[in-house]
């Protein structure tokens, strides 16, 4: 069966965290977001994805969609349809906006988003996230070498989801092994692989 759900990402909750008018704003609020929405309206330049053994991710273009009717902040959300197949997996990459001068590093305690699915979810078929700073797949054999974290079950943090209200979902960054926020979010139904985060 097809699952699938839209959602956004919003500024992380930091401590001390505030809007200055200083010189350094901008780079402070992009210290502590991953996504707040996308400027093109088809897709999200800044994602990608990949399936195989059966299993599918929607893509436009190599990227993931850009939903344009339901959304909780306007104009748009971050759609992810996935089909997952025993034996197959699947992976959607939400990077961080690149830009000259940023610092490579997120700040934040938690990482928060928001779920929405016009058709009920069973917790049991929510996939997993993970951090990485290596783009464009899991991919091990990279230089410098590649790094990601252990995958985390979202049903540690949030129950079934129901059809056609959002759902806020919490998870502190003390969950994936390194404890900190890589410029990179993973979620997937991921083949076995060892992981490691340095």
């Amino acid at each position: 069966m097809t699952r699938q759900f839209s959602y956004i990402f919003l500024p992380f909750v930091l401590l001390g965290f505030h809007h200055t008018a200083d010189a350094q704003t901008d780079t402070d609020y992009y210290r502590h977001i991953v996504f707040d929405n996308s400027l093109t309206p088809d897709h999200y330049f800044y994602s990608w994805g990949q399936a195989t053994g059966g299993s599918s991710i929607k893509q436009e273009e190599g990227r993931l969609p850009v939903e344009t009717k339901t959304f909780l902040t306007p104009p748009n959300a971050l759609r992810v349809e996935w089909e997952s197949k025993p034996g197959g997996g699947w992976e959607a990459e939400i990077r961080v906006v690149n830009f000259r001068y940023r610092f490579p590093e997120l700040a934040g305690k938690n990482l928060y988003f928001w779920c929405f699915s016009q058709e009920p979810i069973a917790a049991a078929d929510l996939p997993q996230i993970m951090v990485s700073t290596t783009r464009e797949g899991l991919q091990v054999a990279e230089f410098p070498p590649a790094s990601f974290s252990n995958p985390v079950s979202l049903t540690k943090f949030i129950s079934d989801i129901p059809a056609r209200k959002w759902v806020q979902v919490r998870i502190p960054l003390s969950e994936f092994q390194t404890g900190s926020m890589a410029p990179i979010l993973v979620l997937g139904h991921f083949q076995p692989h060892k992981t490691s985060m340095s």
